[in-house]
Order: structure tokens, then sequence, then C-alpha cells
């Protein structure tokens, strides 16, 4: 029978425990700015055209 190693039984763990699956932080959902700059353009051309047709009318 072979005698347990300590030493390297305490490594391997060690080891494993180092490179065992961690879930990745969850990033920020934040939009770029294009984005939003373009958003904003559309919504402001929508409502001056909304606008614009009430006031015509």
């Amino acid at each position: 029978m072979t005698n347990k190693n300590d030493l390297l039984h305490q490594d391997i763990l060690e080891k494993i425990e180092n490179e065992r699956y961690e879930k990745p932080k969850k990033k920020k959902n934040r939009h770029s700015i294009l984005y939003i700059i373009l958003a904003a353009i559309i919504i402001f051309s929508a409502l001056f055209s909304l606008m614009r047709y009430l006031i015509s009318w």
C-alpha cells in the first residue's frame, strides 16, 4: 500500500479550487451614446410631426 501524500493532496485540492468555474460578473446593460441619440431624434421627429399635424388641423 502507498502512503498518502498530504502535501500533494493539499496542492491538488488548491489547484482544483483555483480552476473552478465562476459565473462572470453581470455587465451593466448600457446602450451606446449613438443608440440614445438616434432614439431621441426619432422620438422628437415623430412628436414634431404629430404637433404640426394637430396645429394645422
